[in-house]
């Protein structure tokens, strides 16, 4: 600090000096004040264009900025004027992987090596480039390049296990990490591997006794820090997860992600209000990030806090008046909080910035839908018809316009002419079977999903909501095919599973409850899913259990008629009469317009009762 003062003072009575500018601008590149050094530096580029320290230090501090275009341009600049300088060049590689130009980036390190063939940094930056585009051979390459140069080299054994694992041979790693060790014994990155293939291969106990071992040489050490939460967390011990985060940001509390992941811990513990107090403090010491921000405001919304969760996100689209896409991507977060108005104001201002916007223009829609603005919704897609004729876009959207308002015949034809405009999607395809379906003619939307599958046969939602249309028509054993054909690609699905639970149920199939476990297990909270296994195990015999998980569906799901007539159905098996007639009186009363089958299947059995 007192140098920053000498030399600024320096700079007032000298201001054309570019040796006191580069100087002051690396301090302040050092004390992370990029934006400073950049307008410190600036004056030193009018007066000296080619003056390579100048231009590197620029670079390093719009990188800082996270402007990597710029900081390349920078970057290269000082590589022309100084082609023979390594670090210039390891920069400049550096910069480019930040822009995403991976393959100008290998091309400069290839160049850093030939210059320095025994360079570390630049060749493990290589090795961990090819890593990352699974180029697993030129990584071991490299690595053995470093080996070559230095036998011990940590660095280097460290990338031949990463690339021998990344390529399969977990051994080889194993090994490779060891002789890391063996080189160096306090060599962080080795032992964090070694601790990750311990997890993998399901010795958590050896990864814990690394990780501590770890904090014994460092103990500010955040990374064994963060590993040993994640361990706690998966473990199920939230406390001990909480305790661990806690000392994360003792240590480096100016770091967002480990603050917003203890927010998240703190919700996930029912502390709510040490949640909230660490949200607080974040907008404060963030107030200009929008990824903090955004996350601040997702730690808010679950905690409830629905005006402050408001104002957060509101301050958020006031940040970037003129960028359509963080606009966009702010109005999805206002949806999630339901701040339906505040969302469309956002949206309407990305239009404004970018007409053309097609995302936030079908978001308008939607709202306006939501909000029963079908007027001004159905001349937006008019609109949107006249500026954009060949997009199919505004046929689109005004045959959503149309299934509000319950015209499944003009939005049929409206999906239809979107489609011979652009050739369609799995999209359009299901919102026509849709329309169809709603317009009673199921046969014809089963007929034309058909056709579609089978010219789209990797449209897996396609087969989805073909599946569910043979469901819903009766047609058993061809849902049963359609169901099997899918979750052979997704067999983890819960729905998928919860569906071909309850089709094996109907049809007698025995694999129903093992169905039923499988989804219950992927997705204990869904009512649907736990109605099913519920009912397979009173269908079973099995009524006391079955109506447990009957009463946890009712909790998620009251307005569901089934669920309680199931819950009655359970109560008679368990010979709780009075309890079962009370169930299926509330289901005649509240499902008479909604679902009348089941209201003279429930009086069937109310008469049986002696009703």
């Amino acid at each position: 600090d007192e140098a920053r003062f000498y030399l600024g003072e320096y700079i007032k009575l000298a201001p054309h000096h570019p040796g006191s500018r580069r100087m002051l601008g690396g301090l302040l590149i050092k004390q992370n004040r990029p934006e400073r050094a950049v307008e410190v530096l600036q004056p030193n580029l009018v007066m000296v264009p080619n003056d390579w320290r100048s231009l590197a230090l620029m670079g390093a501090a719009l990188t800082r900025l996270g402007k990597p275009t710029e900081a390349t341009r920078h970057l290269k600049l000082a590589v022309d004027v100084m082609p023979d300088r390594p670090i210039l060049r390891t920069r400049l590689a550096l910069s480019r992987l930040a822009g995403g130009q991976t393959s100008a980036a290998i091309d400069d390190l290839e160049i850093v090596l030939q210059q320095s063939p025994g360079a570390e940094k630049p060749s493990l930056l290589l090795g961990m480039v090819h890593l990352r585009l699974r180029q697993y051979s030129q990584a071991k390459d490299v690595a053995k390049g470093m080996l070559k140069n230095d036998g011990d080299s940590p660095e280097g054994h460290n990338l031949m296990g990463g690339a021998l694992l990344a390529s399969g041979d977990a051994a080889g790693a194993r090994e490779g990490f060891e002789k890391a060790l063996l080189a160096a014994p306090e060599y962080g990155p080795a032992q964090t591997n070694l601790a990750k293939l311990d997890i993998r291969e399901g010795k958590p106990e050896d990864a814990k006794r690394r990780y501590e071992q770890m904090l014994r040489q460092n103990v500010q050490d955040i990374g064994p820090m963060v590993a040993l939460a994640l361990m706690a967390e998966k473990a199920g011990d939230l406390d001990q997860a909480i305790r661990w985060m806690e000392k994360v940001g003792s240590f480096k509390r100016k770091d967002p992600n480990s603050q917003i992941k203890l927010i998240n811990l703190y919700h996930r513990a029912g502390r709510l209000e040490a949640a909230m107090v660490l949200a607080v403090r974040l907008k404060q010491e963030f107030a200009s990030n929008l990824s903090v921000l955004a996350a601040v405001g997702g730690a808010e919304l679950r905690t409830g806090a629905m005006e402050t969760v408001a104002k957060t996100f509101r301050r958020m689209s006031n940040m970037r008046p003129d960028s359509a896409r963080d606009l966009v991507r702010n109005s999805f977060l206002q949806l999630d909080a339901r701040e339906f108005e505040g969302a469309f104001n956002t949206l309407t201002r990305a239009v404004w910035v970018e007409p053309a916007n097609m995302a936030a223009q079908r978001e308008i829609v939607k709202l306006e839908i939501h909000m029963r603005k079908f007027d001004a919704a159905e001349k937006r897609t008019e609109d949107l018809r006249q500026s954009f004729p060949d997009s199919g876009i505004g046929e689109w959207l005004h045959g959503d316009v149309m299934m509000a308002k319950n015209n499944y015949v003009i939005a049929t034809s409206d999906y239809q002419a979107s489609i011979e405009k652009t050739g369609g999607n799995s999209k359009l395809a299901t919102s026509i079977f849709l329309a169809k379906n709603k317009a009673n003619q199921s046969p014809a939307a089963i007929d034309g999903l058909e056709a579609w599958v089978k010219d789209h046969p990797k449209d897996l939602e396609a087969q989805r909501v073909l599946a569910g249309g043979y469901l819903s028509a009766g047609r058993l054993s061809q849902a049963i095919t359609a169901h099997e054909k899918i979750i052979a690609v997704r067999p983890n699905d819960p729905r998928l599973l919860n569906n071909l639970a309850w089709l094996y149920h109907e049809t007698g199939d025995t694999r129903a409850l093992t169905f039923a476990q499988k989804a219950y297990k992927i997705s204990p909270k869904s009512p649907s899913v736990t109605d099913t296994l519920g009912w397979i195990l009173v269908q079973r015999g099995q009524a006391a259990q079955g109506l447990t998980l009957l009463r946890q569906a009712n909790a998620r799901a009251a307005r569901d008629p089934r669920i309680r007539y199931h819950m009655a159905v359970a109560l008679s098996h368990l010979s709780r009469l009075n309890e079962s007639r009370k169930e299926l009186e509330r289901v005649v009363r509240e499902a008479k317009k909604r679902d009348p089958e089941l209201v003279e299947i429930a009086e069937k059995m109310l008469k049986t009762m002696g009703q």
